[in-house]
C-alpha cells in the first residue's frame, strides 16, 4: 500500500468513528501554525470577555506588585499599562475556536503582535500564550477569570520584569498559575517576552 491510500484509511476511520469534530479542530490548528511559519497571521479575530468596573478595579489592585523591592517599583509604573493588558487577556481571552483551546493560545499569541518581543516572534519557537480560562475544567468560557494573587515578582536582568500570577474562578473556585517575563527593548518600550505554565 501506498503512503497515500494508507492516510485516506486513516482519515476515513476517524470520520467514520465519531472522531470529525477533533479531526477539524486538529486541520484548523494545522492551517494556523502553517500560516504562523509562512509569516502571516490567522484568519480569525481573538475575542475576550468583558470585565466589569468593579472586576476591573479588583483585577488591577491585585495585579500590583507587593513588593518592598525600589527597583520592581520603579519598573511597574513603566511596564503596568502592557502588563496589565496582557494578563487581562490570559484572564478573559477565550479566542475564535469553540472547545479547542490549544488553537486558542496560538491566536492568543499572534493577538499580541506589535507588543510581543522583536526576538521572540513565533509561538512554535517559545510556546505558546497560556489563557487560564483553557486550564479550567469547570469555569465558564463566558466570564473572566480573577486574579488570587500575584508572587516571585523579580528582576532576572536589568531590563526584564518577572512575576507570578494566581487565576481563580468565581464560579468553581478552580485556579490556574501563570509566569510571565517582560523586556525593556532598547528604546526603552516594554514588550511581552513570554508566558508559561
Amino acid at each position: 500500500m501506498n503512503k497515500l491510500t494508507t492516510l485516506s484509511l486513516v482519515g476515513l476511520a476517524l470520520l467514520s468513528s465519531g472522531c470529525a469534530a477533533d479531526l477539524k479542530n486538529l486541520e484548523q490548528f494545522n492551517n494556523s501554525l502553517a500560516a504562523i511559519v509562512a509569516g502571516g497571521q490567522a484568519s480569525p479575530m481573538f475575542s475576550q470577555n468583558t470585565m466589569s468596573p468593579n472586576a476591573t478595579g479588583a483585577f488591577q489592585s491585585k495585579l500590583a506588585p507587593f513588593s518592598n523591592d525600589s527597583v520592581i517599583a520603579a519598573n511597574w509604573e513603566s511596564a503596568k499599562p502592557l502588563v496589565e493588558k496582557t494578563v487581562r487577556l490570559a484572564a478573559c481571552g477565550v479566542g475564535p475556536f469553540a472547545n479547542n483551546g490549544g488553537q486558542d493560545e496560538v491566536e492568543a499569541w499572534k493577538s499580541l503582535g506589535r507588543w510581543t518581543d522583536p526576538d521572540v516572534k513565533s509561538p512554535i519557537v517559545y510556546g505558546i500564550f497560556p489563557l487560564a480560562i483553557w486550564h479550567t475544567q469547570y469555569h465558564s468560557k463566558s466570564s473572566c477569570m480573577s486574579i488570587l494573587r500575584t508572587d516571585k515578582w523579580a528582576k532576572p536582568s536589568k531590563n526584564t520584569l518577572a512575576f507570578r500570577v494566581q487565576f481563580v474562578s468565581d464560579a468553581s473556585d478552580e485556579t490556574v498559575y501563570i509566569n510571565y517575563l517582560f523586556r525593556v527593548i532598547d528604546d526603552g518600550t516594554w514588550v511581552f517576552n513570554k508566558a508559561y505554565l
